[in-house]
């Protein structure tokens, strides 16, 4: 038993003592539950049981809270148990007690805190990175990339069902700036005097880009303005970039269950009777009375989808 199960315990056999002898004028032992305080200087754990019964008990909270220690059996996992402010009680760990936790943590190793999963419970929905298809992955995402797996790691180990999902930002205007500069390089490329657009990507792998598309089309984009070759250079980018994050994701061991695409959202479905995802899940919003934002259906129209 860990030391905040025992001292639990042990407050509830406290309070059911004190009922026991009309100490506490109650008619059951209510819910017990320790927090960690705010300052570490006062104690490892804190109840508040003494401030919530007091109008219930007809006692001030002081009175209540050395009521309820003075019906407390001695633990070994306490150093000892004071009452602070208007009648907190704060329990301080001994040393034998902090430390036994490290010694627990190398008796189980990878099963220390590992739960299995609750029946009939949904998974969690852990969206994390969700970089912008449009460049190569830099330090920030990778910081995210640790700490949303290292999040969805501990939740599963804990018990919780967890579904990590990658949310591709792949529609709207960026996606068409990204096609025009890779258009742009893949003139200059082939010889021809072109500018990158106006708000359009510059990078040193914009070029790169270029470069692939000729080694595999070569010049038959070359002058066209037309819809169909911008579709293709905004594509080839696209699967070019997404490729390579998800050889970083990969290297960097985050896994995600879910690749989602915002344009998919926009695209007929039949799981959702022949409407768009977000169309869908607007109208059922509506239809429930519930406020809504277009961001937030989005969301609900990904996580459904």
């Amino acid at each position: 038993m860990q030391p905040r199960d025992e001292i639990e315990q042990a407050l509830r056999y406290a309070v059911e003592r004190a009922i026991e002898d009309k100490s506490l004028a109650l008619d059951e032992v209510p819910e017990i539950t320790l927090e960690r305080p705010r300052d570490e200087g006062h104690g490892d754990w804190a109840c508040t049981i003494a401030l919530r019964l007091a109008k219930q008990a007809h006692l001030a909270p002081r009175d209540i809270a050395n009521i309820i220690l003075e019906h407390m059996q001695s633990l070994d996992v306490l150093e000892k148990s004071e009452i602070a402010g208007p009648g907190f009680i704060n329990f301080y760990l001994s040393n034998t007690a902090a430390q036994s936790i490290v010694a627990t943590i190398r008796t189980q190793k990878e099963k220390f805190g590992k739960q299995e999963a609750l029946p009939n419970t949904s998974p969690a929905l852990i969206e994390y990175i969700s970089a912008n298809p449009t460049g190569p992955m830099h330090v920030g995402h990778g910081r995210w990339a640790a700490l949303g797996s290292a999040l969805a790691n501990i939740m599963r180990h804990t018990g919780v069902l967890v579904d990590a999902e990658f949310y591709i930002n792949d529609h709207g205007v960026q996606m068409k700036k990204f096609g025009l500069s890779i258009q742009a390089r893949y003139e200059e490329l082939l010889g021809r005097d072109v500018e990158v657009p106006e708000g359009g990507y510059n990078g040193a792998y914009v070029k790169d880009i270029a470069q692939a598309l000729i080694n595999e089309d070569g010049d038959i984009w070359i002058g066209r303005e037309d819809k169909e070759a911008l579709e293709r250079f905004t594509e080839f980018g696209y699967a070019y970039i997404l490729k390579n994050v998800q050889e970083v994701c990969d290297t960097f061991d985050t896994h995600f269950d879910f690749w989602q695409s915002e344009r998919e959202l926009y695209v007929p479905q039949k799981a959702f009777d022949g409407q768009a995802p977000l169309d869908f899940c607007l109208q059922t919003l509506k239809n429930n009375g519930d406020t809504y934002e277009k961001e937030g259906a989005l969301w609900f129209a990904s996580s459904k989808y």
